[in-house]
């Protein structure tokens, strides 16, 4: 699953999404991508990973 967020721009943004990554999906390998303002996984479960991407306070692209 492949989220865009919009309003990660820097990499205290990562650092905040990478938080709340090892807080709600503790073990999951994700992906992010500052340069493309993406996050993904292949194994965690779509609805956890947007919960954690709102968690830490940014949110989705649904256009994307």
């Amino acid at each position: 699953m492949r989220y865009r967020v919009p309003d990660m721009t820097c990499g205290h943004c990562v650092r905040s999404l990478r938080d709340a990554f090892d807080r709600h999906l503790p073990g999951v390998p994700v992906d992010i991508d500052l340069a493309k303002r993406e996050v993904s996984s292949e194994t965690a479960d779509p609805a956890a990973l947007a919960d954690a991407i709102r968690a830490a306070g940014y949110e989705i692209d649904a256009n994307a």
